[in-house]
């Protein structure tokens, strides 16, 4: 069953299939703690939420509202620090390149979209996934089940540059695609990480991928 989304796009909020309840923004004196506002860098972000989620060993224990807020103050466009991260192969659809640990239990990724192409339909086994695109566009399909637990596409969404979003498997299934000419690029939070991934086909076929990087901290693996 889908429970909930959340889309936060510049400084809007729209809720659709209903999940984390009426949650405020932090209180002012909260926000003016967070690194990121004394300078907005890709550093001073993992700081916070290093900070957001030192004591977090599971999935329930995340304050969801406050990672989307933390990646929302972040202005990734026109940040360039992430830039360095962001290595590609014009011979994948996309690059999984590794930012760092967050926590022992959390990976931060930057993503590279090759024109013109998409992921597989996929879950996020036991795993929050947090989304901001820092360059260009990503359309994003999202998949509930039918009882043949085929993939039905429920709604789909173009995310802009700057846009943040957030998916789990109680949300469903998706898929990312860059329909432009242009290279994307997009920063993921897995919380906790995740080793082993299933793609779906139209009949409902799953299949097992490993989740390797195409790099590690900057350099390619």
């Amino acid at each position: 069953m889908i429970r909930s989304r959340y889309f936060l796009t510049g400084y809007q909020s729209i809720k659709s299939k209903g999940t984390f309840g009426h949650e405020s923004f932090p209180n002012r004196r909260h926000i003016q703690s967070y690194s990121i506002f004394e300078q907005n860098s890709l550093s001073h972000l993992i700081k916070d939420l290093q900070g957001s989620l030192k004591d977090v060993k599971h999935k329930d224990e995340i304050n969801t509202r406050e990672v989307l807020n933390l990646l929302r103050y972040y202005k990734g466009s026109s940040d360039i620090e992430w830039k360095k991260y962001s290595l590609r192969d014009p011979k994948r659809s996309y690059t999984r390149n590794l930012v760092t640990k967050i926590t022992p239990f959390s990976n931060l990724l930057v993503l590279v979209w090759e024109p013109g192409k998409k992921s597989s339909i996929h879950d996020h086994p036991n795993s929050n996934c947090f989304m901001k695109i820092l360059q260009g566009e990503i359309k994003e399909n999202l998949y509930s089940k039918n009882t043949e637990n085929k993939p039905i596409l429920y709604r789909s969404m173009t995310l802009q540059e700057n846009s943040v979003a957030y998916i789990n498997d109680n949300i469903g299934l998706h898929s990312m695609q860059n329909d432009s000419d242009n290279l994307s690029v997009s920063l993921h939070l897995y919380t906790p990480s995740y080793q082993t991934s299933k793609s779906f086909n139209s009949d409902g076929l799953a299949v097992n991928n490993e989740m390797d990087y195409y790099s590690s901290h900057g350099k390619i693996n």
